[in-house]
């Protein structure tokens, strides 16, 4: 809208109508493109040279390494947390190991044992599983104090062993047993009874 002005010299001359208070609010600038630009350039950053030495690289150094790796890879690949049923049915198992031990009942101890497990007691004694087992000195389990399930693996702490457990079609069943904590936290557990 225009307002005509008149001036001295008869000519009318025109100049902009005064703006209206809703018309001079000013309206938000339109979004540019800096911010999907930003994204990018934040997407295609390089990797520092220098990065840290993976959890599972230090477990796998020593004896039994492979034992604490597959168990992290379980733990990554199975996901956190386990149900109150493969829990129970871990500890389950470890009592009634560490029951057929303190009883003498080696030959139940070893239908307990996982089928390489017991393999590997059975050619690291030259004899039958039962002796074997027996030879292999186990600390007495005692009760069990806390049980990590990831996926189909387990860690069993009882008052005096620390016990490893799969899941096999028949149940669960010691992968290892006679295992002592690491000393530090780099180090792996060590086991008496473990597979090959």
């Amino acid at each position: 809208m225009t307002r005509r002005t008149s001036t001295t010299g008869g000519a009318l001359r025109t100049r902009p109508a005064l703006r209206t208070r809703r018309a001079s609010r000013a309206r938000p600038a339109p979004r540019t493109r800096p911010a999907l630009r930003t994204r990018r350039a934040l997407r295609s950053r390089s990797v520092p040279a220098t990065r840290p030495v993976p959890a599972t690289r230090r477990l796998c150094r020593g004896p039994g390494g492979v034992l604490a790796a597959v168990l992290v890879a379980v733990a990554l690949l199975g996901g956190c947390g386990a149900s109150g049923a493969r829990e129970d049915g871990a500890t389950d198992a470890g009592r009634r190991f560490a029951a057929a031990l303190t009883a003498g009942d080696y030959r139940a101890g070893c239908g307990l044992l996982a089928p390489e497990t017991r393999e590997q007691v059975e050619q690291d004694a030259r004899t039958g599983c039962g002796p074997a087992l027996r030879e292999a000195g186990l600390p007495e389990a005692g009760e069990p104090r806390g049980v990590d399930v990831y996926g189909s693996e387990a860690l069993l702490r009882m008052t005096g062993d620390t016990l490893f457990l799969s899941r096999f079609d028949a149940g669960w069943l010691v992968v290892a047993a006679g295992c002592a904590p690491p000393a530090a936290a780099d180090d792996t557990y060590r086991c008496s009874v473990k597979g090959g």
